[in-house]
């Protein structure tokens, strides 16, 4: 009875040291970030980093980032469990996107990410949404497990600060062109008075001319 009894537990331990962390930390892992492994974390200098170079210490609110867990000396990781938070109360910030079979989003509004698989690692990349304007300085809380019964818990990276985002107002050139006025110029002409006689002109002229010639004759009758 004592050997059947100390089999099934054998066999129950076994059990969990495979399956432990098989589909990745569980939801209570996001409030301690410390394995549920029956076993104290690993006081040795840690041998993986949250590499956050292209972020230049500092997150543009809304922006998207890529974050990358890789080894720094030799040796693989299985698992992992990582989380945005904000410097001044610790509450969650930011936002993971799922990427497949590869780790899924984990933790309150997704701000947190685990593995999918518990397969070795030598890196993974993640992609990670800044969150709004206003948040203040952040940081990363991660853990590393490299096999079920060595992992490093609870650790911080550096502060990130929160940058300004400025606005540029293209500038508008327009151009206007001119109308040219086009004043009309109108040009009077006034026609000559023309003479008036008693029978016009040119027919007075006439008379005139006929009465001298006929004026001789006139006289010439009389004698």
């Amino acid at each position: 009875m004592e050997l059947t009894i100390t089999i099934v537990w054998l066999l129950l331990i076994a059990t969990v040291s495979v399956d432990g962390y098989h589909n990745g930390a569980p939801i209570q892992a996001c409030n301690t970030f410390t394995p549920d492994h029956n076993t104290e974390p690993s006081t040795d200098p840690i041998p993986f980093t949250v590499d956050l170079t292209n972020f230049n210490d500092s997150y543009l609110p809304g922006h998207t980032y890529n974050i990358t867990l890789r080894k720094s000396v030799a040796g693989n990781f299985k698992g992992f469990l990582i989380q945005g938070r904000t410097v001044a109360d610790d509450s969650p910030a930011g936002t993971f996107v799922a990427m497949g079979e590869t780790y899924k989003t984990q933790c309150i509004d997704r701000s947190g990410a685990t593995h999918q698989a518990p397969t070795n690692k030598t890196l993974a990349s993640l992609i990670w949404i800044a969150p709004a304007v206003g948040t203040g300085p952040i940081r990363f809380r991660f853990a590393f497990v490299q096999r079920y019964a060595v992992f490093w818990n609870n650790r911080m990276t550096s502060q990130l600060e929160e940058a300004e985002i400025t606005y540029s107002i293209p500038m508008i050139t327009t151009t206007i062109m001119a109308t040219p006025t086009i004043t009309p110029t109108i040009t009077t002409t006034t026609p000559a008075p023309t003479e008036r006689g008693g029978g016009g002109g040119s027919t007075g002229l006439l008379a005139s001319t006929m009465l001298a010639l006929l004026l001789p004759c006139i006289i010439l009758t009389i004698e």
